[in-house]
């Protein structure tokens, strides 16, 4: 998932590879162009001034959370559990987490 607009063109992107469609965006060199197709889905509601976001995510499903908390996670918790500690965010996103909301939680 896109966790950050770096600039006008260029995404950053979170994936684990699982099939055909990630195998192949697995090869893809950074800084090659690709067609993508957005946004999809539902977004989140801006929260009020006063409010204490609570961030949760399972597995791979995080990276709309790290971009939300970048705009709005100063009082945010954040908490995301998987089956095991390889399919958690990666140390790098975790890190943007702690340094975007007030708490992090996570369980395996």
């Amino acid at each position: 998932g896109i966790s950050s607009v770096i600039a006008k063109r260029s995404i950053e992107l979170y994936y684990r590879i699982v099939g055909r469609g990630t195998s192949l965006l697995a090869n893809v060199a950074q800084g090659n162009a690709l067609d993508v197709t957005g946004p999809v889905g539902n977004g989140f509601p801006s929260p009020p001034k006063d409010a204490s976001p609570l961030l949760i995510a399972g597995g791979s499903g995080f990276p709309p959370l790290l971009f939300f908390a970048r705009s709005y996670g100063k009082n945010a918790h954040f908490f995301v559990g998987s089956h095991d500690k390889e399919c958690l965010p990666p140390a790098g996103a975790m890190k943007d987490f702690r340094r975007n909301v007030k708490t992090v939680h996570y369980a395996t």
